[in-house]
């Protein structure tokens, strides 16, 4: 199923909170995981990590709509968005020189499902709730016969469902990674300092596009961002008996590809996709170690926050901004007002929305177990919540969905994951 009944999925998150780690281990157990150091000590003598880790996540907001009444305009409810997704991260990372370290990963998207459906929470009546996605002709239909487009099946929904938009299963490579990490400081070597990481790593983007036509909605199941992501961090961590606080930031700079989504949608800084930035502020703390036989158990917390800035996205409703990729030599297939270019002339609309600034916050807490010199296994469960912000900026120019009285909203956004990290050492 593309949603799950919020009772179940706060009983996942509360069962899945609590799972345990076990297995893990480091030859170096006075640094934090997130400061991992590694190192060449000879020719022959160089650590090696090589690490699957499974990602499941959920994700839900609501998507209001402002409307124009005669005494102003006010946001109505509209309909609800989710996406669960599930993905594999593979990395393998070995020491160069000294506390010099390459690594390369690769991202696999295994399952990533999306859909809307009506917001019928509260007051929704006539005079409150107008489905505007079917009003003004986003999806074709009526909510008395049919409506809304079905992507898996290629038909419309009918009463009494409340979908009203289901986008096709996605899945595949969404990105191929290396980078460099360094150890500009370490406890390791010197305890009387602090672990200080620094790191450079792209994330190219080497299969396709995501991309959505409803004339052939199963044409393109690719999870491709359609931009390389090119990422700079930096990372302290100091233990203090049995507890290590840790601090970092990183920034990350898109460059589109060749064949990209965002190409020739906007100018200035709506010419390419969001930079975003980023830190986290957490600790770490052993409950149980034996250094004699490389075993150790510990909790960590972490606080995140996240800036995106503004620049183009593929919003909660990408996918039902889309057009037909007819429409621009057939224009009985072009939605009126929607499938526009910038001059007005009848183009499909690409889904990429102008959007504003918004910040996004959360947390992690989870469970790391060292048992032995050659595994190890981290468990992280955490949720983000993104800022309340338009999901477009209101510049564009279009009348539909991009001026002031007509714009959508995202409201209540949040999303939860559980990441375990399984890493063999040699």
């Amino acid at each position: 199923m593309w949603y799950r009944d919020s009772r179940t999925v706060m009983g996942i998150r509360t069962g899945l909170t609590i799972a345990l780690a076990v297995l893990l281990a480091s030859g170096l157990a006075a640094g934090a995981e997130v400061t991992r150091v590694l190192s060449t000590r000879s020719l022959k003598d160089r650590d090696i990590h090589v690490s699957l880790a499974w990602q499941h996540d959920e994700a839900t907001a609501a998507v209001r709509r402002e409307y124009l009444q005669t005494t102003g305009s006010l946001l109505i409810n509209d309909v609800l968005y989710r996406q669960s997704r599930d993905s594999l991260r593979l990395r393998a990372e070995a020491s160069l020189v000294r506390d010099l370290s390459f690594f390369l990963g690769a991202n696999l998207v295994v399952a990533d499902n999306r859909g809307l459906q009506f917001d019928k929470r509260g007051n929704c009546g006539s005079e409150t709730c107008l489905e505007t996605l079917l009003h003004d002709g986003f999806l074709p239909g009526d909510q008395d016969t049919s409506w809304g487009l079905d992507a898996e099946n290629g038909n419309r929904f009918q009463p009494p469902s409340d979908r009203v938009f289901r986008g096709p299963a996605r899945h595949g490579l969404e990105y191929l990674a290396l980078g460099l990490r360094w150890a500009a400081m370490s406890q390791a070597r010197d305890r009387a300092k602090p672990t200080w990481i620094l790191g450079v790593e792209s994330r190219f983007s080497v299969a396709g596009d995501q991309r959505f036509d409803p004339g052939r909605p199963i044409g393109n199941r690719s999870v491709g961002l359609g931009y390389h992501q090119f990422i700079v961090s930096s990372l302290f961590s100091q233990r203090f008996g049995a507890v290590e606080p840790y601090m970092g930031g990183w920034f990350m700079q898109p460059l589109l590809t060749s064949t990209s989504v965002y190409k020739n949608v906007g100018t200035g800084v709506y010419s390419s996709a969001q930079r975003r930035a980023g830190g986290d502020l957490g600790i770490e703390g052993t409950v149980w170690e034996d250094p004699g036989r490389y075993a150790r158990v510990a909790l960590e917390a972490a606080g995140h926050l996240e800036y995106r800035l503004r620049g183009l996205a593929q919003s909660e409703l990408w996918e039902v901004l889309s057009g037909n990729a007819e429409c621009a030599t057939n224009t009985s297939l072009c939605r009126p007002g929607i499938d526009v270019d910038r001059g007005g002339a009848a183009a499909p609309n690409s889904g990429v929305a102008r959007s504003p600034a918004y910040g996004v916050f959360g947390g992690d807490a989870g469970l790391s177990a060292h048992f032995g010199r050659h595994a190890r296994l981290r468990s992280l469960f955490g949720l983000r919540f993104q800022e309340e912000h338009f999901l477009t900026d209101g510049g564009s120019g279009n009348a539909v969905y991009d001026v002031p009285g007509r714009r959508f909203r995202i409201e209540g956004a949040y999303a939860w994951r559980i990441l375990v990290d399984a890493t063999a050492i040699f």
